[in-house]
Formats: structure tokens, sequence, C-alpha cells
């Protein structure tokens, strides 16, 4: 028997340490895209990752400032055919439960860019999906109401549909976060979103209530406009049908 307590604690000694050692992904433009976005506070740029899982479903994966210069590939870095996502990946960077990291090549090797915050969206017929840090939700494009609460059971916050735009063969959602608990009073964000390109614009308040806005400015080195138009392009001559323009409800509460 106490032998027995020995290796079952060795076992989760084993787990907790696999758990807490770093992910590493290396940055590839074959089966990623390369976003860079502007902050309004002080002019500066961040980076994000788009990547395309098929299916109409796509993650987001928005990064920090580089820690290091890696002269070399980590053991284990993951790359596209074997890059691992979904809800594992999730719950490791958005509950901070393993430390993870996207590698982008540089002069001297690859500059380490903490992954801060991951983000799901899938689309199924009519309804977006879509999962973050802080918010989950499902919007159905066909019937849209300015007055529900579209959150799911597990956001942390209340979310609400505000607009939706034209944007060449593509749509343009934006919506609201509100606060659920007490604690979290001060955080109320919107955000704009494009299928197929991810979040083009999020505006919240930081520490010490100022408003910080993210715009998307480049996709690939190229302005969104000019990549949006290369991907309808793309689908032109494809079988898939334009959306239905969506009805939007606006009943007064």
């Amino acid at each position: 028997m106490k032998h027995l307590l020995i290796a079952v604690s060795f076992l989760l000694v084993i787990q907790q340490l696999q758990a807490q050692a770093p992910f590493y992904m290396l940055y590839d433009s074959t089966c990623m895209d390369l976003l860079q976005y502007k902050l309004s506070s002080n002019g500066s740029t961040v980076k994000a990752f788009g990547v395309h899982a098929g299916n109409n479903e796509q993650y987001l994966l928005r990064t920090g400032d580089p820690t290091e210069t890696m002269t070399s590939l980590p053991k284990g870095t993951m790359v596209c055919g074997s890059l691992i996502l979904g809800e594992e990946l999730m719950q490791a960077v958005n509950l901070k439960l393993r430390p993870t990291y996207m590698l982008f090549p540089n002069e001297s090797g690859f500059s380490t860019l903490p992954v801060t915050v991951v983000s799901h969206f899938k689309r199924s017929g009519s309804v977006i999906h879509v999962k973050s840090d802080k918010y989950a939700f499902a919007l159905d494009t066909s019937r849209l109401s300015m007055e529900q609460n579209l959150a799911t059971k597990d956001s942390k916050t209340k979310v609400y549909f505000r607009d939706v735009q034209p944007v060449l063969c593509q749509e343009k959602f934006s919506y609201h976060l509100e606060p659920v608990l007490k604690s979290d009073a001060n955080y109320r964000a919107d955000f704009e979103y494009i299928p197929g390109i991810g979040i083009t614009k999020m505006k919240y308040i930081t520490t010490g209530d100022k408003q910080e806005v993210q715009t998307l400015e480049l996709i690939n080195g190229e302005t969104v406009g000019k990549h949006l138009g290369k991907l309808c392009k793309s689908k032109s001559g494809g079988s898939k049908s334009e959306p239905a323009k969506p009805q939007v409800e606006t009943n007064n509460k």
C-alpha cells in the first residue's frame, strides 16, 4: 500500500510538471494569418495570429511583447500539420494554467511571444459560436436582437449584439460586453468581428479607467481592405451563396 501511494504521488508530481512545461507554436504563413493591431493610447502595435482550423472554424491567438530570442526551436515545438487546438489550449492560456508561446522568425532566430488570450470562432449555418477568456455566446445571424443577452452559461459577461454592416462579400458584426459580477463592474468592452478575418476592433477600459482601442491595421502585411478583397475574389467562383440579409429586432423592453 505504501509503495502504491508513493507511485501515485510520483505520477501526480510528473503530471504537474508536464502541465507547467511551456507550450511552443511556430508561426507559419501557410496555416496562419499574422494580424497587427494599433493601440490608441501610445500608437504602438501588438501581434495576433489567426489559425484556420477548417469547417468555418478559426482561432485567434493574441500575444504580448517578445520575452527573449531563441536561436533554435525548443523540443516539442508544434508546427502546421501537428498543431493542437481546442478546449485544452484555450484553458491552458485563458486560465493561466500553462505558459504558451508563439515563435516568430527574426534575424537571430525566433522571437518568443507569450500568448495572452485565445478566442475561438465557429460558424454552423446561420449561427456563429464565439468563446474567449471573458465571454462566450452564440449569435444567430438570421435573427439578430439588440435586447437579448447572447451569453452562454459559461460566460463571465453578458453579451449584446449592437450592429451589422456589409464589408465586401462579408459582414462585420459589433457586440457589447457587460459585467455579470459586481467585482467586474468596471469591465465593459465593444468588439467588431468579421468572419474569416477575426476581431477587427476592440474598445475597453484599462486600469485607471482609461479607454483603450485596438484597431486591426494589417493582415499578412496587407491592409484589411486589400486582404478581404483577395479573400472575396478567391471565393467568387465558388458555390457558396451570400448570407441572407439578417433581421434586426429593435423592440424596446
